[in-house]
């Protein structure tokens, strides 16, 4: 009898382990979701941010089209902004909350592979799905 009772409380601890990893995986950014391979080709683009409702890429190269013909969204032109450094993050909030009209000229490189930038502060309880993501080293307004 205290076997059954150790075994049924051994997977009722192993099922909760597992349920709540799983949530904060899926609710979480973590190293899972953060592109790892930055391309060494280095560019300066002009980007437009884009206010979604939801959380998604919001980036699109200013002079890019951001429709389809048939009138959908192309979210392959989509990308996330991800700063150097804290700095950099900083000042790209500021321009999300102040100056978002305005375009703004970035210097860096896209990453090679689909991700979610560690800086992304979510605003909803799911994450968003993976895209490009341009990691700056420099940011003009």
């Amino acid at each position: 009898m205290k076997k059954i009772i150790s075994f049924s409380i051994l997977i009722i601890i192993s099922v909760t382990i597992i349920l709540l990893t799983y949530l904060y995986f899926k609710f979480n950014i973590t190293f899972l979701d953060t592109p790892k391979k930055l391309s060494k080709n280095q560019e300066t683009i002009s980007v437009t941010y884009i206010n979604w409702a939801c959380d998604c890429a919001d980036f699109i190269k200013t002079n890019e089209e951001l429709y389809l013909n048939d009138g959908s969204i192309d979210k392959n032109k989509l990308f996330f902004l991800e700063g150097e450094k804290d700095k950099l993050n900083l000042k790209l909030s500021e321009y999300i909350d102040s100056n978002r009209k305005k375009s703004l000229k970035v210097t860096g490189s896209f990453y090679e592979d689909l991700g979610i930038p560690k800086n992304y502060e979510l605003k909803t309880p799911e994450k968003p799905e993976k895209a490009l993501v341009f990691k700056f080293h420099k940011i003009e307004y």
